[in-house]
């Protein structure tokens, strides 16, 4: 029971987390010139060259990877369970 509530949970996880980055690819306007500001002194001159294609494209891969994540959980899950279900019958 505890192994069927934890992978559909993993597989929800993974479709909002990309719900989330394929809305925020789709509606957040980019500007990326203004994120040195908010970070801390030393780390400025590093979040200071992030291009707006860049942050665009680290949020399609995260979001396509999570979709992945999410349809590969379950099929794991399904392919595993028979096997699972045996060892833990069969005690230690």
């Amino acid at each position: 029971m505890r192994e069927t509530l934890r992978a559909a949970l993993e597989a929800l996880d993974a479709f909002a987390s990309a719900a989330a980055c394929f809305w925020l690819y789709a509606v957040f306007p980019f500007d990326f010139g203004h994120l040195a500001d908010l970070v801390p002194s030393p780390l400025q001159l590093l979040a200071s060259w992030i291009p707006n294609w860049l942050a665009r494209f680290v949020l399609l891969v995260g979001g396509v990877g999570s979709l992945a994540n999410g349809l590969y959980q379950p099929m794991v899950y399904f392919a595993v369970r028979g096997e699972y279900s045996r060892v833990t019958a069969a005690g230690p």
